[in-house]
């Protein structure tokens, strides 16, 4: 799992997820980050819920994930 706050094109999640699969690792792999689009303004909690890289959005993901296996 990688969170950045920026959009998900061209940051360290996507660098990550290349070196993954070049180096044939099989895993589970989740990018958080905002879309590469253009972003409302708000508050920045709300763009963080909103886009689902705010705490409660991503620990939630992490425990389906967990107990999905």
């Amino acid at each position: 799992i990688t969170l950045e706050d920026n959009i998900k094109s061209g940051g360290i999640g996507e660098h990550i997820s290349k070196i993954i699969l070049e180096a044939g690792v099989l895993c589970k792999f989740k990018a958080f980050g905002f879309p590469q689009e253009p972003i409302v303004h708000g508050t920045t909690d709300e763009l963080d819920k909103k886009y689902g890289v705010d705490a409660k959005s991503v620990s939630e993901y992490i425990v389906k994930e967990l107990k999905n296996g």
